[in-house]
């Protein structure tokens, strides 16, 4: 038993060894920018709250949340529910909202 076995357990390593290994290179330009600098992620913010009046990091490109994570500590907050934040707002949150575009808008 254990002869018919070494026979295919070394097929199976040599076939193995043989594949072939692609490489991953990353040669894509924006996988290579430096991240922005904290007052251009704040300028990108203020421009696209002057813009629509609200911001959105689903709304956000890669590159600017990629800069925020690394100049954040490199901390990403999740948050998961069971219905989506926006269809339960009180006007506390709205406030709260409200009280932070402004923040950010005065302070960029």
């Amino acid at each position: 038993m254990k002869i018919k076995f070494l026979p295919i357990l070394l097929f199976a390593l040599i076939l193995g060894a043989c594949s072939q290994h692609e490489e991953l290179t990353m040669k894509d330009e924006k996988q290579q920018q430096e991240p922005l600098n904290p007052m251009e992620i704040n300028r990108q913010i203020k421009a696209i709250i002057s813009q629509t009046g609200t911001f959105d990091w689903s709304n956000a490109d890669d590159l600017l949340l990629w800069s925020a994570v690394v100049y954040g500590d490199s901390l990403v907050s999740v948050g998961y529910g069971t219905e989506p934040f926006s269809i339960n707002k009180t006007a506390d949150d709205l406030k709260a909202k409200q009280f932070a575009v402004e923040l950010v808008t005065e302070n960029a």
